[in-house]
C-alpha cells in the first residue's frame, strides 16, 4: 500500500518500479528451459505410425522407449499415477523461476522501502532542526519582549507625571553665552512636583554640577541638582515648588550652592 501511495503520488517512483518489473520478466525469459528443436518432429513421427522407433530423448546414453504387446484377450491394467516429483528436472525449473522472481521482488521492495526510510528519518531530523530554530527565536523573542515590558514600565513611571491636569511646562533656552543647550520642566502647581528633562546639557568635569532654581518674586529658590551622570531625554524629579514665575540652571560646585552664580547661567525660562 506504501509503495502503490508513492507511486501515485512520484513519477520517479512509478517510473522505477517499471523498470523493476520489467528486468523481472526478462529474467524470468532468460531463466526457463527450452525444449529440444527435434522434438516435436518425433512426437508427431510416433503419432502417425506408431511403429515408427520411439522418440528418443534428450541423453544419448538412454535407451528407446518400448512399448508394451498385448493380446485382444488381455488388457492393461492401468498404473496408478503418481505425482511428478518434486526432484524431478520440471519441477526444479518451475521452483527456480518462481524463487528467481520472489527474490528479484523482495529485494526491489526492500530498495524501495530504505528510499522510504531514509527520506523520512531526512525529514525528521530537518522538522527538528527547524523546531529547535523556531523554539530558539522564541525563547530570543521572550527575552526581548521582557526587556520591552521592563524599559516601558520604567519609562511609563518616569513620564506618568504628563497624566496630571493641573502640570505645566517650561523649555529652558541657553543664555548667550550658551546657545543651543536646552532643558524642560515640568511643574505640578497644585502638588508642587518639579520634574526636569536635559535635552542638551553637556558633561561637567567631577567638581561642577547642574543645579536647578526656582525664581519666586525675583528670589532664587533651590530646587535640586541634576545628576552627574544623567542621560538625555529622561526626566528626573526634582526638589517641590510651590510657588515660581520663572526656572534657570546653573553650573555650581558639586554638592550645590546656597545661592546661584550668575555668571555661570546656562539656561532660564519663565512660566
Amino acid at each position: 500500500m506504501q509503495v502503490e501511495e508513492a507511486m501515485a503520488q512520484d513519477e520517479t517512483v512509478r517510473k522505477e518500479y517499471d523498470e523493476i518489473c520489467e528486468a523481472l520478466d526478462m529474467l524470468a525469459v532468460e531463466s526457463s528451459i527450452e525444449a529440444p528443436a527435434s522434438l516435436k518432429e518425433k512426437v508427431l513421427a510416433k503419432i502417425e505410425d506408431p511403429a515408427e522407433a520411439p522418440i528418443a530423448s534428450e541423453t544419448p546414453a538412454e535407451k528407446p522407449i518400448e512399448l508394451p504387446k498385448t493380446t485382444p484377450a488381455e488388457k492393461p491394467q492401468p498404473k496408478p499415477v503418481q505425482s511428478e516429483s518434486p526432484i524431478s528436472g520440471g519441477a526444479k525449473v518451475v521452483d527456480l523461476n518462481r524463487w528467481k522472481y520472489m527474490s528479484a521482488a523482495a529485494v526491489a521492495l526492500l530498495v524501495i522501502s530504505l528510499g522510504f526510510n531514509v527520506k523520512f528519518f531526512s525529514d525528521v531530523q530537518n522538522a527538528e532542526e527547524q523546531i529547535g530554530v523556531l523554539l530558539q527565536d522564541k525563547y530570543l523573542l521572550s527575552d526581548e519582549n521582557g526587556t520591552l515590558s521592563t524599559e516601558y514600565k520604567i519609562l511609563k513611571d518616569r513620564f506618568s507625571f504628563f497624566e496630571r491636569d493641573n502640570l505645566v511646562s517650561a523649555t529652558l533656552k541657553g543664555t548667550p553665552e550658551n546657545e543651543g543647550k536646552e532643558a524642560i520642566v515640568f511643574w505640578d502647581k497644585s502638588k508642587g512636583d518639579v520634574f526636569l528633562v536635559a535635552n542638551n546639557l553637556p558633561p561637567l568635569g567631577k567638581d561642577e554640577q547642574y543645579q536647578l532654581w526656582a525664581i519666586d518674586n525675583e528670589k532664587p529658590l533651590g530646587a535640586g541638582l541634576i545628576p552627574q551622570n544623567h542621560q538625555e531625554g529622561i526626566a528626573f524629579k526634582m526638589s517641590n515648588v510651590s510657588s515660581s514665575q520663572a526656572f534657570a540652571i546653573t553650573v555650581e560646585k558639586a554638592g550645590g550652592a546656597e545661592s546661584p552664580t550668575l555668571e555661570k547661567m546656562v539656561v532660564v525660562a519663565t512660566i
